[in-house]
This record gives structure tokens, sequence and C-alpha cells, in this order.
């Protein structure tokens, strides 16, 4: 029982790490820019047409 859970931990472990290891790489080759580019354009658009959805019913009646 202790060397299946022992396996389990590891499997985890090395799954996280490389997760982590893909999105360190993604950020390296995309770059810093990119990152900004993306938080201060795509997210507000996107959260401007959420908000936009959830009050036309509201606004045009």
């Amino acid at each position: 029982m202790n060397g299946r859970r022992a396996i389990a931990f590891l499997s985890s472990t090395a799954e996280s790490y490389h997760s982590r290891v893909r999105e360190s790489l993604l950020l390296t080759i995309l770059g810093q820019p990119l990152a900004n580019l993306f938080l201060t354009l795509i997210v507000p658009i996107y959260l401007s047409k959420v908000l936009v959805r959830m009050l036309a019913p509201w606004l045009f009646k």
C-alpha cells in the first residue's frame, strides 16, 4: 500500500513539475510584452462582452 502511495505521489509531483516547466517555457517564448498585451486588450474586451450580454435585456426593453 505504501509503495503505491509513493508511486502516485511521485507521478503527480512529476506531472505538476512538467506543467510548470511548460508554462514557464511558454512565457519565456512569448515574452512579457505579449502577456501584458493580452491582459490589457483581450481580457477587458472579453469582460465587456460578458457585461453587455448580461445587461442587454435590461437596457433594451
